[in-house]
């Protein structure tokens, strides 16, 4: 049902097609988003409770016999629904026209757009080459937290929010979110930012069990050069943490432009389908198992590495002994 021309219930003006309209969702009587939020509750509420339901001020010109049958078939699937339905009871979207600008109100009850598979989102909107449809299909489990991101993402152009995830253990966020790319340089960033660490650990661990790592020659320079040692360690630990804290600002924006690279790729090649999205989208623990074990290989090279490559410089350095 359209509303322009028709008259807010709380102020009594005259909606225009700028105007952001919600509809009470128990009588149907619409409201400026402003003059409901400032009313707090339906104009009409003192009705309520009865069989009340608000009526159009005049039939509009030409309307066709059969617009009230129309107006329950889901312009998606095209499945008929029952009178009173909100949402289609075969594919479940909104039972509104593609398109429409307006969204029911619940006030304070959220059971309503929590049952929205689109939270109460325009489904075809625009996210910057992808529809909202879209991208609520590729991004699977827990859209409630990054539908809304998304959406202030791409309204206001924000790009910093929180990811937890993203700073403890960013390559396992990557990976189960099958952002292969980010996950692997994450990986690299990480082991390499380590190795300091790990070389601290090797000489100060060897000197107290008595294993040997590097020859006598080599752990006593370490020794005598602890110093440096420990002002290298601590210049790599605060370029870990300054990693970690980019990807944790800005680890739900790169999801975002993940998601909507990858749907355009899908479409260059095959059809967009919901099963498609779905099929490239989502999350895939297993790939944090296959993660686990490329960090693992990748910290055991750069280790050896590191031990074969100081040895190399050592004897490069101090040349052969007699």
């Amino acid at each position: 049902m359209g509303f322009i021309g028709e008259k807010c219930v709380s102020c009594g003006e005259v909606f225009t097609q700028d105007d952001d309209i919600v509809v009470c969702p128990e009588c149907g009587s619409p409201h400026h988003r402003s003059c409901y939020k400032a009313l707090g509750r339906c104009a009409n509420a003192e009705h309520h409770g009865g069989s009340f339901q608000w009526e159009v001020a005049a039939e509009p010109e030409e309307k066709p016999e059969n617009t009230a049958k129309e107006e329950l078939v889901c312009p998606y699937c095209g499945n008929e629904n029952a009178p009173g339905e909100i949402f289609c009871s075969h594919c479940g979207n909104r039972l509104e026209k593609p398109g429409s600008t307006f969204r029911e109100w619940d006030g304070s009850d959220t059971e309503s757009i929590l049952s929205d598979p689109y939270l109460g989102f325009d489904p075809n909107e625009d996210m910057g080459g992808a529809s909202l449809k879209e991208i609520t299909e590729f991004i699977g489990p827990n859209k409630l937290f990054y539908l809304p991101l998304f959406k202030r993402m791409k309204d206001l152009g924000a790009k910093a929010s929180f990811n937890l995830i993203c700073f403890v253990l960013p390559p396992f966020y990557f990976a189960n979110r099958r952002m292969w790319l980010w996950a692997i340089l994450s990986t690299l960033f990480m082991v390499i930012l380590g190795m300091p660490a790990a070389l601290y650990f090797l000489i100060n661990d060897g000197m107290t069990s008595g294993y040997q790592v590097f020859p006598a020659e080599i752990t006593e320079f370490f020794l005598a050069h602890k110093g440096a040692v420990g002002v290298l360690l601590n210049v790599f630990n605060i370029a870990d943490l300054i990693m970690r804290t980019v990807f944790c600002i800005f680890g739900n924006w790169m999801y975002f432009r993940f998601a909507l690279r990858s749907i355009k790729g899908l479409r260059s090649v095959n059809a967009a389908t919901s099963a498609n999205v779905a099929a490239i989208g989502g999350t895939r623990p297993l790939n944090m198992l296959i993660i686990t074990l490329i960090f693992g290989a990748i910290a055991l090279i750069a280790l050896y590495g590191m031990v074969i490559g100081i040895q190399f410089v050592y004897l490069m350095i101090s040349g052969p002994t007699v």
